[in-house]
């Protein structure tokens, strides 16, 4: 059905209701033949009724007769054998009707009353009718029922030979021992049912005639008027059809007919939604080349910035790979300063070793000078005080030596690095933002380059002030040990070559140099502590420095997958212009009204 054109349905419709027509029409004169059969069946039924009880009332009233005459014979008025006679005779000629009669037997079948005829005193018992039915033995045995009883049988009529039905009713009167009956042929009532039906068949034809003629008039109406209908119908439709076809092609400037247009009904409705329906798919179609031409212009946009973006991109990755050599190059010199405080630390030692020998040989010196010691006093307040200004500077110089003077120069090469990756994070940061939501992964990154980049800063100016202390101690350390080898060199041994002799003066001087022996032992195990605090922060900077290169190496990574990320986007957008490149080309199909 749903594959059925519009006009295929409309004749299917007006042919089913055109039988539908035929079948109640037909309903109509089936019902019509069985109501008449009904009410013929019903009369006949009626007739038959009003028969028996017109035959039962007959008898009833004869036997009624003869009771009243057998009541006169108890009174003795009759005999009993008079009354029987005088019954007989009254029985024989009671009539009624046109026909009706009644006949008199014995329950022995001895016939008693019978129109006068022959039959009468001869016995009837072994009786039949043309179809071998004992009539009178069967008319007697109802009669002698209490309500009596009806027989139906054949029997020909008087003058004639062939059989007609016939239907008696039969009722006993016990004093005599007689069954009364009467009856007649029902043939009439045949006969009459026949010529109503013959009636009725009449009045159904003539019934059935005008159905049919109004059927067939009404038929011929109906098949003009689908016609009719069928032909507009699918007239309207097939402009319809062109219509929506030329609209499907693409040209929104198609118009229907006026007459198609102008229409009132279901097709008129359907027409002005029809005609809504383009204008806002017209509309729609307008604001989606607006839109597509705005998309494209976008497109081209994105492209331009995920370009300026990638490339922007390299010179980052650029950038933090010489960001990350630049922290190699610093583990590796943190690594040579931290050589070289080694092998500070084991001069350090040996410094120690020999002060702890010069103590032993100072004690030596003071046992073998106890005999000379009052020759020495002077060489020894002087040596004393030359030992006290030694001291003073030897131990401000320890006290300052934590760094050594490369340390600032890798950090003045730090600093510079530090800088250029502030700038290149800031850079980053603002490319970031340009990009908007693409580009915040990058952003984070770039934040963290940037605190990276300041946190290695603050550590260069603390490894840049420590380095300034280091210098000024390893310079004043460089000076009182100058001072002190002049002092040995000269004024001691002039000292020791004039008052060798003298052995308090020995004494003295060799005590002192057992006291500054000693100090100088303590000095270089504090020394030697320094030296290795300064190793740890060697040590920690180079640490630094490894990681920084890590966390460089790891940024470079980021780039390149923020790289991938772009140049994914990019190819995107590139798919994104085809996309709409294509869509303007099949927009441009459709003419559209101005």
């Amino acid at each position: 059905m749903k594959n059925l054109k519009v006009r295929t349905k409309v004749v299917m419709l007006a042919v089913g209701l055109i039988c539908i027509a035929i079948f109640m029409c037909m309903l109509s004169i089936t019902k019509l033949t069985d109501e008449m059969n009904q009410s013929l069946d019903t009369l006949e039924a009626r007739l038959n009724e009003d028969y028996d009880t017109n035959i039962k009332e007959q008898v009833g009233t004869t036997i009624k007769m003869i009771e009243a005459i057998y009541q006169k014979s108890q009174q003795g008025v009759y005999s009993l054998e008079e009354s029987k006679q005088l019954a007989a005779e009254i029985v024989r000629s009671l009539r009624y009707g046109e026909s009706g009669y009644f006949w008199v037997d014995t329950y022995e079948g001895d016939n008693v009353v019978l129109l006068g005829s022959e039959t009468e005193g001869t016995n009837r018992l072994d009786t039949v009718d043309v179809n071998g039915f004992r009539m009178v033995a069967n008319i007697i045995e109802v009669g002698k029922q209490p309500d009596g009883g009806f027989t139906e049988y054949w029997f020909p009529k008087e003058g004639e030979e062939e059989a007609s039905p016939k239907r008696s009713y039969s009722k006993a009167f016990e004093p005599y021992q007689w069954v009364v009956g009467t009856g007649n042929y029902t043939d009439y009532i045949d006969n009459e049912i026949a010529t109503l039906r013959a009636e009725k068949v009449t009045e159904v034809n003539k019934v059935i005639m005008e159905m049919a003629i109004i059927l067939i008039v009404v038929l011929c109406i109906s098949m003009f008027i689908t016609g009719l209908f069928s032909r507009q119908l699918g007239s309207a439709f097939n402009s319809i059809c062109s219509y929506l076809r030329q609209v499907a092609s693409g040209d929104f400037t198609a118009k229907l007919p006026k007459n198609i247009a102008n229409r009132k009904d279901d097709f008129g409705t359907l027409i002005t939604e029809l005609e809504n329906m383009k204008s806002s798919v017209s509309g729609l179609i307008k604001q989606t080349n607006i839109e597509a031409d705005k998309i494209l212009e976008v497109v081209s946009q994105v492209t331009l910035g995920v370009n300026e973006l990638n490339s922007n991109l390299e010179d980052v990755s650029a950038t933090t790979e010489e960001l990350a050599a630049g922290m190699e190059e610093t583990s590796a010199a943190s690594q040579e300063m931290l050589t070289a405080s080694q092998e500070i630390d084991m001069a350090t030692k040996v410094i120690a070793e020999k002060s702890s020998q010069g103590a032993e040989l100072a004690s030596e010196i003071y046992k073998r000078a106890d005999v000379t010691k009052s020759e020495v006093d002077m060489a020894q307040q002087v040596a004393g005080a030359m030992r006290q200004e030694i001291e003073e500077k030897l131990q401000e110089a320890l006290e300052n030596v934590k760094i050594v003077e490369q340390i600032h120069v890798l950090s003045e090469s730090i600093m510079t690095i530090t800088g250029q990756t502030n700038l290149l994070a800031l850079n980053a940061a603002i490319e970031a933002a340009r990009a908007g939501e693409a580009g915040r992964g990058f952003s984070v990154v770039a934040d963290e380059i940037r605190d990276l980049a300041e946190q290695s800063k603050n550590t260069v100016v603390k490894i840049q002030e420590v380095t300034e202390q280091v210098t000024e101690s390893v310079n004043n350390l460089s000076d009182s040990a100058t001072k002190l080898l002049d002092f040995v060199s000269t004024k001691v041994n002039q000292d020791y070559d004039r008052f060798g002799d003298v052995a308090e003066e020995y004494h003295k001087d060799a005590n002192y140099i057992n006291d500054l022996i000693q100090d100088f032992s303590e000095t270089a195990e504090g020394l030697k502590k320094s030296i290795g605090s300064v190793m740890t922060a060697i040590n920690e900077v180079s640490q630094a420095s490894e990681q920084g290169a890590i966390g460089t190496s790891d940024i470079a990574e980021k780039v390149m997958g923020v790289t991938n990320k772009s140049m994914y986007v990019a190819d995107q957008v590139s798919i994104s212009k085809e996309s709409s490149i294509h869509l303007h080309e099949e927009i441009g199909k459709f003419r559209l009204e101005d």
